[in-house]
């Protein structure tokens, strides 16, 4: 009589071994994908929120006699110097009573920030409710990983009163603040190379700010970056122009994120040139953003 020797069905741990080696190498092939899927997406929403917020500012010029709201981020503020009191239709009202400050010192953007700014009443029906705005709506990027509810600047150059910057740089061209070149839209002779939304760093120089005061500007005169484009995406950076149009601007220095948070200076290069010759380019020969 002889005996059959038989095993039980199943895997011995030699193959499941294998198996799970070939798991592991698939989803090592997969991550990557998924990785760069995700941050396609989340880069095709903040693109999305650019168009919104333009679309909506736009709104605004056309139901307040074509003027383009201000860039700045408080109603009525001192800047001091020669500029002194200004006042203004900020699109953003970020006075006192709308920032905290935590026991450490930083301070926040509080949700009244927002629905308080001229353009939040044009922005409503882009995904910005004034009644719940807590995560900042389409005012914070998907990108964006700061504890801040706002993640765009508007251009600095534009605006009935534009940033307190730029109009230190319409004083040096003696031109003065009253012939601001993009004081309505009509003014804007270059609308579709005018830039007008733009995803700002966090503040640098060692402020202790989670929000972004005022707009966004640059040194016209010298190769600085004073206020710095965000860094999320990490081949570009997404921007808006006067004429409503958006665009996907690649950086030629892909080391550009590390450069400008590690040089104490921001000095410039050709991404720098860039942004300055979009910001105001019907000026740009005289601010010498055409190298000139």
């Amino acid at each position: 009589m002889s005996t059959k020797l038989s095993r039980a069905n199943g895997f011995t741990i030699v193959e499941l071994l294998v198996v799970v080696g070939i798991l592991g190498v698939i989803l090592g092939l997969l991550l990557p994908a998924l990785s760069s899927a995700r941050e396609a997406s989340r880069n095709m929403a903040s693109q999305s929120n650019i168009r919104q917020i333009t679309n909506g500012l736009i709104a605004f010029s056309v139901g307040h006699k074509d003027e383009v709201i201000s860039s700045n981020t408080r109603r009525s503020f001192n800047a001091g110097g020669d500029v002194g009191q200004v006042t203004c239709k900020a699109w953003v009202e970020a006075s006192p009573g709308n920032i905290y400050t935590s026991d450490e010192g930083t301070q926040f953007e509080l949700p009244s920030a927002l629905s308080e700014g001229y353009a939040a009443p044009y922005l409503d029906n882009g995904g910005y409710q004034r009644s719940d705005a807590t995560d900042g709506g389409i005012y914070k990027s998907p990108l964006d990983n700061s504890g801040r509810i706002r993640s765009y600047s508007l251009n600095g150059a534009v605006g009935r009163v534009p940033d307190v910057g730029f109009m230190e740089v319409l004083e040096d061209l003696d031109l003065g603040e009253r012939y601001a070149p993009a004081r309505s839209m009509a003014h804007v002779k270059i609308p579709g190379r005018t830039m007008y939304v733009i995803p700002e760093a966090m503040s640098y120089c060692g402020n202790p700010v989670q929000y972004n005061i005022h707009g966004f500007i640059v040194n016209f005169f010298d190769p600085i970056w004073i206020d710095a484009p965000a860094f999320w995406a990490k081949d570009g950076i997404n921007l808006s122009f006067l004429d409503g149009h958006t665009e996907f601007h690649f950086w030629a220095n892909r080391h550009i994120d590390g450069f400008v948070q590690t040089t104490p200076t921001y000095f410039g290069g050709e991404d720098f040139d860039y942004i300055k010759s979009i910001m105001m380019p019907e000026l740009e020969h005289l601010i010498g953003a055409d190298g000139g």
